[in-house]
């Protein structure tokens, strides 16, 4: 909030105008009162002052700086160099021409591209190390049906030849099953 208030951060700027020499007209006379009344500004107004004098008078200084003949002999050189045309580019092979080259996004990143290969050999082998033992072919597995028909009559056989081996049981070893007696038996015998 202060440095809304402060008169001399505002009139900074018209301080630096004032020694270039741009400040208008309007202008000056406030930023001349100011300077009478502030120290600040005034310290601030030499700093700049002494800053921007030698910058004033380049022109002056610098007016009887000339290069030398080989010089401008060697910058002639250098620019009609660079006016000649440039050569035309051979043409280019049919299949570079047409459309998207590869080259054009993997070599701008190449750095990214080689520091990604290890990852993908890490995911590449991780894969495969997961995997379980492959499968045999499905013509292995499963036999033809004849020979499964085959193979279920011999079954059974065997089964018949182990059922005529044994006797059956007799009679008397058999449990004997009764039939459940009605509702109203079973309380005619109990109130007896």
């Amino acid at each position: 909030m202060n440095r809304f208030f402060n008169s001399c951060r505002r009139q900074r700027r018209d301080i630096s105008l004032l020694v270039a020499g741009v400040l208008p007209e309007s202008g000056r006379d406030a930023v001349k009162q100011h300077l009478a009344g502030c120290p600040a500004c005034r310290q601030y107004h030499d700093e700049i002052k002494a800053a921007a004098a030698p910058l004033a008078s380049w022109r002056e200084d610098l007016a009887a700086l000339q290069p030398t003949p080989a010089a401008r002999e060697r910058w002639a050189a250098d620019i009609q160099a660079a006016a000649v045309p440039l050569r035309p580019a051979p043409a280019a092979a049919p299949a570079a021409g047409r459309g998207f080259s590869w080259r054009e996004v993997l070599w701008p990143y190449r750095r990214v591209w080689s520091g990604l290969a290890p990852v993908w050999v890490v995911i590449i082998v991780g894969n495969l190390s997961l995997r379980g033992p492959a499968p045999a072919p499905a013509t292995s597995a499963s036999p033809a049906p004849q020979m499964m028909a085959m193979a279920f009559k011999d079954r059974q056989n065997m089964l018949a030849e182990v059922m005529l081996d044994h006797p059956t049981a007799p009679e008397a070893s058999r449990p004997k099953f009764y039939p459940a007696k009605p509702r109203s038996d079973r309380a005619a015998i109990s109130t007896a």
